[in-house]
């Protein structure tokens, strides 16, 4: 039993899955060492850690990318040893990536079917069963509670219904166990939302959940449970009613998030700034962002996909037109001039889009 931060839960009990002992290296290099843990079925599971935590290396395993070192997975009560994706496949185990897998010159509904299209024999011919295809993958989609068209390209949806339309896939596999490895990672608000409904969805069915994100704020809206990963090693887990970020954060990092930071060199704002920008508006992208850059500070520009960071950037930049405000780069008017004539701004551009 683990004690952490008051939440008591127990390790190596019987679950959907279970890992008992499980030890992943490569080479001298441990990735995951002596891994015990349950996961509960019917529930979403967060899995937190920093990077090289050993995230990654876990999902690999349930994945069948690579096999454990040592130890054992077991999936609904049967030892499994999977040598493939084909494996994990066949325990009922599916994986939606952070990349996305589809092609979008193709529709929706040959997305979902890709590389198992349904065919109909014809005068001794085998042929691609269309009619069949889109009337299982509406029937999917309608199951998902989902209005979306199975004829039409993918490369007509937004991010977030593409997404939707992987998580679609892998529930065509009538997976016991589904992991998401960053679902959101590309999402704006609204579409996070939307996701979140299908993953609530997908959990009243009893579909068991591995979700995997680096959106603290993420956590205490969709998971149930929290298990954190440090260094390879498993630190505990948590029910999510009963803690808090900070602690998560403290599991996460140890003694790093506790430690006290130097105070900040104070910057010289008697000189003259660098750039000006007052005012600056594009219809539809941004209003009325202003700022002051000085010599040797660092400015960070921070908002969800399609908050307007970039056109806010082309803007400053001069490849796309503003509506109103100014831009000055060592107090020289720089609105309405191209990029050709921003070459001054070329260094500082460089480096705020590395």
């Amino acid at each position: 039993m683990a004690d952490l931060h008051g939440v008591q839960l127990e390790r190596a009990v019987q679950g959907a899955l279970d890992f008992l002992g499980v030890t992943k290296r490569y080479g001298p290099t441990v990735a995951l060492s002596d891994f015990t843990h349950s996961f509960t079925p019917g529930r979403v599971h967060a899995l937190m850690g920093k990077n090289g935590s050993g995230k990654s290396t876990l999902v690999k395993l349930l994945a069948g990318v690579t096999g454990p070192s040592s130890g054992t997975i077991r999936v609904n009560g049967a030892d499994r040893h999977f040598t493939s994706p084909h494996d994990a496949y066949a325990a009922g185990i599916v994986t939606v990536h952070q990349e996305l897998s589809l092609v979008p010159e193709l529709s929706v509904g040959e997305n979902i079917f890709l590389g198992r299209l349904p065919h109909r024999r014809r005068a001794g011919c085998s042929f691609v069963d269309w009619t069949g295809l889109h009337v299982r993958a509406g029937e999917l989609l309608a199951d998902m509670g989902l209005e979306m068209d199975s004829r039409q390209p993918v490369s007509a949806l937004s991010v977030g219904q593409q997404q939707v339309v992987e998580i679609v896939k892998a529930m065509s596999f009538s997976p016991s166990i589904l992991l998401l490895d960053e679902p959101t990672s590309a999402l704006a608000t609204r579409e996070v939302k939307q996701l979140f409904a299908l993953i609530s969805r997908l959990r009243a069915r009893g579909v068991t959940m591995i979700y995997i994100t680096h959106r603290m704020s993420e956590l205490f809206e969709i998971a149930d449970t929290c298990t954190v990963i440090r260094d390879g090693h498993y630190i505990g887990s948590v029910e999510m009613r009963e803690t808090t970020p900070a602690a998560i954060v403290d599991m996460m990092f140890g003694e790093a998030a506790r430690a006290t930071r130097p105070p900040r060199r104070a910057l010289d704002r008697t000189t003259a700034p660098v750039l000006e920008v007052r005012d600056l508006s594009r219809n539809g992208h941004f209003q009325n962002v202003s700022f002051e850059l000085y010599p040797g500070e660092i400015l960070g520009i921070a908002g969800l996909l399609g908050a307007g960071r970039t056109e806010l950037m082309r803007a400053i930049f001069g490849a796309d037109a503003i509506d109103s405000g100014s831009v000055k780069l060592n107090g020289q008017l720089m609105t309405g001039k191209s990029p050709r004539g921003h070459r001054q701004l070329n260094g500082m551009w460089n480096s705020m889009c590395e």
